[in-house]
């Protein structure tokens, strides 16, 4: 921490003297009114208050926590990038032609030039001596705002990097969609000067155009890697999108690493046995793979078992990602910040995993930022710190909070942080019926299937416990035997209670059964309602003690789950509150009180009643449509659901929130 202050002041320092020696030497110079033909003062004046707004920015960072070496080496550099920029301005020479101005040693005559753009930005030389002499000041102009855009971008970046820094590990970042994710990579300023930023956006198109690749006949001339990893060739606010030059850019990355290797292994006279960085790059893409890419008349492409080779653009798109995120890992060999977009793009989860593991280990120095909406990804990162993205304000602000282990999952909390919608938790696994059906129903909301009850209530909990969270979290649990007192303490924390003991039973409803008739109608097919409802029936009375006993488990399980065991001094004081907690649950007039239910509803032919109160759902569900010859039911109620959204309103006003 004290490193980073000391560089930072030092930064300061140096703006401070900037401004200072401008004032000094330059807009000393506005006296004299030959000179306003030339210089525009104005435009300096408003460039020295951007600098001094720059101070200001600068002290709003707070670097009071221990930063990686990255960072440090990252501030370090640019400070002497900054340092190098400015510094003609501050020879012998600068200040003897300012003398020679204020002087009156210089023939206006013979400067011919009048706000013509010199030094950056491009221009004509000077013609003479005089126009040497003013040219010497009026570069400044665009100097100084060359050094002011760089001096904003680095300040821009430590906005956004020191959040990244305070501890030793990589970083995962997630959040849903519009959270500014993906827009950190593109507020990140890639400069030529410094390298120690590589950022490898997401990339859809792995194409190698029919384009040549271009090895330049002087020997010292190598095409520069910029032309890959520069800024330009990713979205900003203030650029439109470069479509040709995006599709270009794997062609640049490989055209690169050919030109590297043919200087290395190119020429007779000058084989290296040393390995090349195009041979590295293909070794780890072999090795993770299992394939043998090779580099064959100069260009890339991939052998298969018989030695028969085959383009590179007829690999799978998993193999041509790998070979990108690989090259693009491997050719920035300055280590520093790996910022990914879409890592697991194109890739399998093992694959992934074996991917980025490798690149994490051969760049063990760096600090890789993995930018996702993948939650098996985000877990699979072992040495990382989580950091959910809330919500980006421009131009370099982001709310957002770094994920402690808590009382859910760390996989299911960055599934839920990284959604956009309503959360609704379930009971059963994700290709179970409870899923289907719900998300059938809800299609709104992000149905998210825990397996058990206790699961669900916990996991609804803790999600509306967080702060700021602009999602909802609703569970939806089954019956199982619930009184109406708990079901009513439930729903104070978004907790409700199906009418049904298994879900399941909902795709034998009246509503369901009569749509389904109309839907099958056209087929010429028709359910008998009636003899479904009559065999439904038989059912239940014929298993009616199974029935009655699932449900009486059921109603003492919930009961024992809401009992606590008091503090006690010694064992058998344990043992009496023990049975006294067992003593309170008289399973007789449980059953009593369900049994009458039952068959009060058999009797009565309560078809609607049994339907709740029914736990048999592999004998019903199942059965009594496969005896019927609807061998594949319950999938084609469920496909009903989803496409009849007049059925999903009945649902939920009649049997949910």
């Amino acid at each position: 921490m004290k490193n980073i202050n000391k560089l930072i002041y030092e930064i300061k320092e140096s703006i401070d003297n900037d401004i200072e020696f401008i004032k000094k030497n330059i807009m000393t110079l506005e006296e004299i009114e030959e000179l306003k033909v030339y210089m525009n003062f104005t435009k300096i004046k408003s460039i020295l208050t951007d600098y001094e707004k720059l101070i200001g920015k600068i002290n709003e960072l707070n670097f009071d926590s221990d930063y990686n070496d990255n960072f440090i080496n990252y501030i370090k550099e640019e400070k002497n990038n900054l340092k190098d920029q400015f510094i003609g301005y501050k020879n012998e020479n600068f200040k003897k032609n300012i003398s020679k101005i204020k002087n009156n040693e210089v023939n206006y005559e013979n400067i011919e030039m009048k706000y013509e753009s010199v030094g950056y930005g491009g221009g004509r030389p000077p013609i003479n001596s005089d126009e040497e002499i003013l040219f010497s000041i009026l570069y400044i102009e665009n100097n100084m705002l060359y050094y002011l855009e760089s001096l904003d971008d680095f300040i821009n970046n430590l906005h956004i990097l020191k959040d990244f820094s305070e501890i030793d590990t990589n970083v995962v970042i997630i959040g849903a969609n519009g959270s500014g994710k993906s827009t950190l990579s593109r507020r990140l300023k890639v400069d030529n000067l410094n390298q120690r930023i590589n950022i490898i956006s997401s990339h859809h198109i792995l194409h190698l155009t029919s384009d040549d690749f271009i090895i330049p006949r002087d020997a010292n001339e190598v095409l520069d890697i910029d032309t890959y990893q520069k800024e330009k060739k990713l979205v900003t606010e203030e650029e439109p999108f470069d479509n040709e030059s995006f599709i270009n850019s794997l062609h640049n990355l490989t055209n690169y690493l050919l030109n590297l290797h043919h200087r290395q292994k190119g020429d007779t006279l000058n084989q290296n046995e040393k390995e090349t960085l195009l041979e590295k790059v293909l070794k780890t893409c072999n090795k993770l793979l299992k394939k043998k890419m090779v580099i064959i008349n100069g260009i890339i492409a991939c052998s298969d078992e018989n030695l028969d080779t085959y383009d590179f653009n007829q690999m799978s798109d998993g193999e041509r990602q790998v070979f990108y995120f690989v090259a693009s890992v491997l050719v920035n060999e300055q280590d520093g910040y790996i910022i990914v977009d879409e890592p697991e793009n194109h890739l399998n989860s093992q694959v992934c995993k074996l991917l980025w593991d490798t690149l994490e280990f051969i760049k063990k120095d760096s600090t890789f930022v993995y930018i996702t909406h993948d939650p098996k990804f985000a877990v699979s990162r072992i040495n990382s710190k989580i950091i959910w993205s809330k919500s980006f304000t421009y131009p370099n602000i982001w709310d957002y909070e770094t994920l402690e282990e808590g009382a859910i999952p760390e996989e299911l909390l960055i599934e839920v942080l990284g959604s956009k919608e309503n959360i609704i938790f379930c009971e059963g696994e994700s290709d179970s019926i409870d899923k289907q059906v719900y998300e059938a129903i809800f299609f709104d909301d992000k149905v998210i299937a825990v397996g058990g009850h206790l699961n669900v209530i916990n996991y609804t909990k803790a999600i509306n416990n967080i702060s700021n969270l602009n999602i909802k979290a609703k569970g939806l649990i089954d019956k199982d035997g619930k009184t109406e007192k708990e079901i009513k303490k439930y729903e104070k924390y978004n907790i409700y209670v199906l009418p049904f003991n298994e879900i399941e039973m909902l795709l034998l409803s009246k509503e369901v059964l009569e749509k389904m008739n109309e839907a099958i109608s056209i087929l010429n097919k028709k359910i008998n309602i009636d003899e479904w409802q009559n065999e439904i029936l038989q059912i239940c009375d014929d298993r009616k003690e199974k029935i009655i006993l699932g449900i009486v488990k059921s109603r003492a399980e919930n009961l024992l789950s809401s009992q606590k065991l008091q503090n006690c001094k010694e064992l058998g004081e344990l043992k009496d509150n023990f049975k006294l907690i067992f003593d309170s649950i008289d399973l007789e007039v449980i059953y009593e009180e369900e049994k009458q239910r039952l068959e009060t509803a058999i009797s009565n032919n309560e078809y609607e009643e049994i339907l709740k109160m029914c736990n048999l759902k592999n004998e019903v569900l199942m059965g009594v449509p496969n005896r019927e010859g609807y061998k594949n039911y319950h999938n084609e109620a469920v496909a009903l659901i989803q496409n009849d959204n007049e059925l999903k309103e009945i649902l939920k006003d009649k049997y949910f929130f």
